[in-house]
């Protein structure tokens, strides 16, 4: 016997009222409009992040601070942000990068393969929280 998928969770976009469902910390809208999801907190800590667009029509939540030179975080987890305010993932030549939160929300279990300025963001948002270090 087949096992039923579990349906995603729903939202609806405040700028055309259409149900779309989740898919990690993005939303999309098919219209294009430029609005905000309801909230820019993480929904885990709740604590209010830097929530930008992407160019796919979803949106991030990256880490608000500090902004880290691109050669201490790995090629693959480096976002930008462009002059028209998206968040992109490609190669920028830029100094500095940010960092996305999901990766590094303190309520979050400590992965074991974690890069070193990963676990240090991780640890300094356990202390802000007042959290156990495990």
């Amino acid at each position: 016997m087949r096992r039923r998928r579990r349906r995603p969770r729903r939202w609806s976009c405040p700028a055309c009222g259409r149900s779309r469902g989740l898919r990690g910390y993005t939303a999309t809208c098919t219209n294009g409009a430029n609005y905000a999801t309801p909230d820019a907190a993480c929904p885990d800590c709740g604590h209010t992040q830097d929530q930008r667009p992407l160019r796919s029509g979803g949106w991030i939540r990256l880490e608000p601070e500090p902004q880290l030179p691109i050669t201490a975080v790995p090629e693959q987890h480096r976002w930008f942000i462009t002059a028209d305010e998206y968040a992109v993932d490609a190669h920028g030549n830029e100094p500095h990068c940010y960092i996305a939160h999901h990766r590094v929300c303190s309520r979050r279990p400590h992965p074991k393969h974690m890069d070193p300025i990963f676990t240090a963001i991780w640890l300094r948002n356990r202390a802000r929280d007042g959290l156990a270090i495990d």
